[in-house]
């Protein structure tokens, strides 16, 4: 019998089956991918292959209308739930899966398990914690979304994991959320936290990078760093070098250049008005 890959929902609920049932010493279990096992069944070279999925499924419907195959029941299959613990005892009526073709054609036992998706991204985080502690309520065991080799097991699945519940289950509610209502968190914690971010980073960027920008774009080319390592190296009885001397008649000069008191250049204009000559020094 094929039970699907270790680590796999319908692998971990094979397992305890076979064992609920005693089979484990008359069954040779095959711990191939599902869609090995049907390969296998299809060629007869197994006898069995375990699925777990929707009985709309299209694989479903298939498999139950091969003449070659049959939907097999499990007996017994409220106490094999009671057992497992995670599962409840299912019938599949007749004519469920198809109406038309009347598959299958008569009743089925067997035992399902209750699947929860959670898949919009955009949930808050409040929200989150409320469905997963609902979830915890109802199967104390549950890790969803659960790791390898933990049931139930999301591996494979196309949605990315929440944090917010993976938090969850290694280290239950929040201590925020002990204190505050889950609604006053999602309209005003949150929203404040956002904004405290976003702030701490503008201050940041005013703090430390925009004087960074500053000094590169220094008009005078040169910055307090660069003066004091000349300032150093004469002090040190080093000359400067001819390059060093160039660069920094070039500061004086663009210094110089922009050194105009509009005072100044205010009084001579009025005094030229004034048709005086004589100019005021500061």
């Amino acid at each position: 019998m094929s039970i699907g890959v270790p680590g796999s929902d319908v692998n971990a609920l094979m397992t305890q089956i076979i064992k609920s049932y005693g089979f484990t010493s008359d069954l040779e279990a095959r711990s191939d991918p599902t869609d090995v096992g049907i390969e296998q069944v299809l060629a007869g070279e197994v006898d069995a292959v375990a699925i777990l999925d929707s009985l709309r499924a299209p694989i479903i419907e298939e498999l139950a209308a091969n003449p070659e195959l049959k939907l097999v029941n499990l007996s017994r299959n409220a106490a094999l739930a009671f057992e497992i613990g995670y599962v409840q005892p299912a019938t599949i009526p007749a004519s469920f899966i198809n109406l038309t073709k009347r598959l299958p054609a008569e009743p089925v036992m067997t035992v399902a398990v209750d699947l929860t998706v959670i898949a919009n991204k955009y949930l808050d985080e409040p929200n989150i914690l409320l469905i997963v502690e609902q979830l915890n309520v109802l199967d104390s065991r549950m890790r969803l979304p659960s790791d390898v080799k933990t049931y139930p097991n999301i591996e494979g699945s196309q949605f990315p994991i929440s944090g917010v519940a993976r938090d969850f289950y290694s280290n239950g509610i929040p201590t925020l959320y002990k204190i505050f209502p889950d609604s006053l968190i999602a309209w005003l914690w949150i929203p404040l936290a956002r904004v405290v971010t976003v702030t701490f980073f503008i201050w940041a960027a005013l703090r430390f990078v925009l004087p960074y920008i500053m000094k590169v774009t220094n008009p005078s080319a040169i910055s307090e760093r660069g003066l004091a390592r000349l300032e150093r190296r004469l002090s040190e009885g080093k000359r400067l070098s001819r390059r060093q001397i160039h660069h920094l008649k070039r500061v004086v000069a663009k210094i110089e250049a922009r050194k105009v008191d509009p005072e100044q250049e205010t009084m001579e204009r009025a005094l030229s008005l004034l048709g005086r000559t004589d100019s005021v020094v500061p």
